[in-house]
C-alpha cells in the first residue's frame, strides 16, 4: 500500500470477505453489509486503517451491485473513517459489471492486472474508469511481468500518483520462495510507489515482517488466509491483530486512515 519509510508507520489493510468463501468454509465470513460493516469497524480498533471489500448477495455469492456496496459503505461510515477500497477485481463479471461500483465514487478500488497479456484493453479501460472519477487505484499482481507493466503504464500516464501496488504472493512453497517472490515484485516498483503485500500461505507472517522491514505494508483478512480443517478457527479481528503486532515488533506503529490520506497527498506532491 504506502512506503512506510516516508510515514514512520505501516500501514494495514484489512480484505474481511473476498468473493470465494462462505460460512461453510470459515463461520466468521461476514457475508452481509451488517456483518461486513462490524467485522471492518472492529478490525480498525484493531489497527486496520484501509477496509478492502467484496460485496455479497442475499444468495451470499459475489456481486458487484452498487446498492449492496452503497449499504455495506453507509453502514462503516455509522463506524468509522477507514479508508474504504471497492474491489474491481472479482471473477466470473465483465469489466463493464465490475466497474458498476464506481458510481459510488469510493476512495480507492483494486485493479487486477492477472488479464494484462492477454487483454491490455481491459485495463486501460478499467484504469481510465478511476481516473475519470478521481479513485485511487490498487494495481494488484502475482508475477513480475504484471508488475514490469505497471511500470510501463505508470511512465506512460495511465497511472497516476500516487502509484499503490498490491503484492499478491499466493501459496509459495518455502519461506526462501516466498521472500523471493516479494522482492522481486519490489524491485519492479517505480520509485515512489505505495506498496502492500497479501497471502505467502505458511510462510506469511515472515514474508510479513521482511515487508514490513523493507517499508511495505500488509494486507491481512479471511480473504487471504482460511484455516485448513481442524485447524483454529481465527477471525478477521485477530488477522488483523497479528498483523499489527508483526508491525510494532519492528518498532512500527500502525497508521491511521488519516495519516493514509495524508500519504496520498504527500505522493500526489
Amino acid at each position: 500500500m504506502v512506503q512506510g519509510k516516508r510515514s514512520g508507520k505501516t500501514v494495514v489493510m484489512v480484505a474481511p470477505t473476498g468473493s470465494r468463501y462462505m460460512k461453510v468454509d470459515h463461520p466468521a465470513i461476514p457475508l452481509s453489509p451488517r456483518e461486513i460493516a462490524e467485522d471492518v469497524a472492529a478490525c480498525v480498533e484493531a489497527g486496520a486503517s484501509v477496509a478492502h471489500l467484496h460485496a455479497r448477495g442475499p444468495d451470499g455469492r459475489s456481486t458487484q451491485d452498487p446498492e449492496v456496496y452503497r449499504e455495506i459503505i453507509e453502514r462503516i461510515r455509522e463506524r468509522t473513517d477507514v479508508v474504504i477500497q471497492l474491489s474491481i477485481g472479482a471473477k466470473g463479471f465483465t469489466v463493464d459489471e465490475a466497474l458498476r461500483p464506481l458510481v459510488l465514487e469510493p476512495e480507492m478500488a483494486s485493479l487486477p492486472m492477472r488479464n494484462v497479456a492477454t487483454q491490455p484493453e481491459e485495463v486501460h479501460q478499467m484504469a481510465a474508469a478511476m481516473k475519470l472519477r478521481g479513485v485511487v487505484p490498487s494495481v494488484d499482481g502475482s508475477t513480475v511481468e504484471m508488475f514490469e507493466a505497471v511500470g510501463a503504464m505508470h511512465r506512460d500516464g495511465v497511472f497516476s500518483d500516487p502509484l499503490c501496488l498490491g503484492f499478491i504472493l499466493g501459496e509459495p512453497a518455502t519461506r526462501e520462495d516466498a521472500e523471493a517472490r516479494l522482492r522481486s515484485f519490489a524491485a519492479t516498483a517505480p520509485a515512489g510507489a505505495l506498496w502492500w503485500c497479501a497471502k505467502g500461505g505458511a510462510f506469511a507472517a515472515e514474508v510479513a515482517a521482511v515487508a514490513v522491514g523493507m517499508g511495505g505494508h500488509l494486507r491481512a483478512g479471511l480473504e487471504d488466509v482460511v484455516p485448513a480443517p481442524g485447524a483454529p478457527a481465527v477471525g478477521n479481528v485477530e488477522l488483523v491483530k497479528r498483523a499489527a503486532a508483526i508491525a510494532r515488533a519492528q518498532g512500527r506503529e500502525t497508521a491511521t486512515a488519516a495519516e493514509v490520506r495524508a500519504m496520498f497527498r504527500a505522493a500526489r506532491g
